[in-house]
């Protein structure tokens, strides 16, 4: 989106790198969360007793 504002002389550069970094957090964000549901589910096996 702020690539295509850019692109027609409408954006700024620096709306390109806010949207690249908010689109780097938001990746670092997904990945942990994924890290943090893994943990999570690890933790429920062993409490269970359930060997994989």
């Amino acid at each position: 989106m702020a690539s295509g504002r850019y692109q027609v002389g409408v954006g700024s550069p620096l709306e390109i790198t806010d949207a690249e970094v908010l689109l780097a957090n938001a990746k670092a964000n997904h990945i942990q969360a994924l890290y943090n549901y893994k943990v999570a589910e690890a933790r429920i096996e062993k409490a269970m007793g359930v060997n994989k």
